[in-house]
């Protein structure tokens, strides 16, 4: 893509965060906490505000809206929207680099690929072939803020009332989901069960169909998604937090609050994607190893045994609980809360 095909479209960090594209909001804000940018028309007092001790960059920070003339299948009007095109200038030098936050596999701007020169890709699959260029992110919360990051960690403290908590959409694989919800249901003590169907992303006919088998079961069914205030306090007040893959088979966000609470997170099945500093399953999180196809089908109906098994293991085990409540937290801090994120990036593109 040539230099002149970007139209710059410059994001303040404080007047204008709130209008920042959520798939890049999480990374402005990273970048924003990482080192003392002089970023393009923000206010004057920002000039006036300290370098941070991390990496002391005193740089230009751009984030572009490239128009590639071109349709996606997402309906964005603007792939930044998935993919950011940013622009750092530094002692006489432009380094050029995209973030891709979208939830596929793939390389979802490939003009920014070929603009770039460095793509940091925020689910990226160990089991595929990228381009040089291309290295991994965290998945970022893109709704998250520092008042919201600093009320997760508040909840680290939170008394637990629960054993065992699963709060999720119903997408991405309808089959999948209501199996792991009948798992769950026939598991001993307290539990917080809850499936969420977004209308639109099921046919009504499945819809009708995984809604009978849930309730009866003892599943609590409904189309209305919590406020994220309810959905926090009950993940924090739960022993152990059922996780699964997003839509694409992605880390999900939900992975970022869970982490900064510090949350004892099991997962149904090893994740695709890979972060920069690897999500230690044993260490990070519990994953229980269902082989679970890539397509986003349901694992088979053997396979759901293992969830069992995790789950009773750790249910009966409080010193487990509590290290992975604390490795998680610890995860948290030192690879991916903002302002660490940011100093990966801006690590990265110093070495260019």
């Amino acid at each position: 893509m040539e230099q002149e095909k970007v139209q710059t479209k410059t994001f303040r960090v404080h007047a204008s965060y709130s209008k920042m594209p959520h798939y890049q909001a999480y990374y402005w804000l990273s970048l924003s906490l990482s080192a003392h940018l002089s970023v393009r028309n923000s206010p004057w007092w920002y000039k006036l505000l300290p370098a941070v001790p991390a990496l002391d960059i005193d740089a230009v920070l751009e984030l572009l809206r490239p128009r590639f003339g071109m349709k996606n299948r997402w309906n964005s009007p603007d792939l930044s929207d998935f993919t950011g095109c940013y622009r750092l200038q530094q002692a006489g030098k432009t380094i050029r680099f995209a973030i891709d936050a979208h939830d596929l596999k793939n390389i979802v701007a490939p003009d920014a690929l070929a603009w770039a020169d460095i793509y940091f890709k925020a689910n990226m699959w160990r089991t595929e072939s990228y381009p040089d260029k291309v290295v991994p992110i965290v998945n970022g919360n893109g709704f998250l803020r520092k008042r919201h990051l600093k009320k997760l960690q508040e909840y680290r403290k939170t008394a637990k009332t629960s054993d065992v908590i699963f709060i999720s959409r119903i997408w991405g694989g309808v089959e999948h989901n209501v199996r792991l919800f009948e798992t769950l249901a026939a598991l001993p003590g307290k539990k917080r069960l809850v499936a969420i169907f977004v209308p639109g992303t099921a046919t009504t006919a499945e819809t009708e169909q995984a809604v009978q088998r849930l309730e009866r079961v003892g599943v609590e069914c409904t189309s209305e998604l919590l406020s994220i205030k309810q959905l926090w306090q009950e993940m924090a007040a739960a022993k152990i937090v059922v996780l699964r893959a997003g839509k694409h088979m992605c880390i999900p966000w939900r992975m970022i609050d869970l982490l900064c609470m510090g949350c004892c997170i099991v997962s149904d099945a090893d994740f695709f994607p890979q972060w920069p500093e690897e999500l230690l399953p044993g260490t990070h999180y519990i994953s229980a190893g269902l082989q679970r196809p890539a397509d986003t089908s349901a694992a088979s109906p053997e396979e759901f045994s293992k969830l069992r098994e995790t789950l009773v293991q750790l249910q009966e085990d409080p010193e487990k609980q509590r290290k992975l409540r604390q490795n998680s937290a610890d995860y948290y801090d030192r690879y991916a809360a903002p302002e660490k994120v940011g100093q990966y990036v801006l690590s990265q593109l110093t070495q260019l």
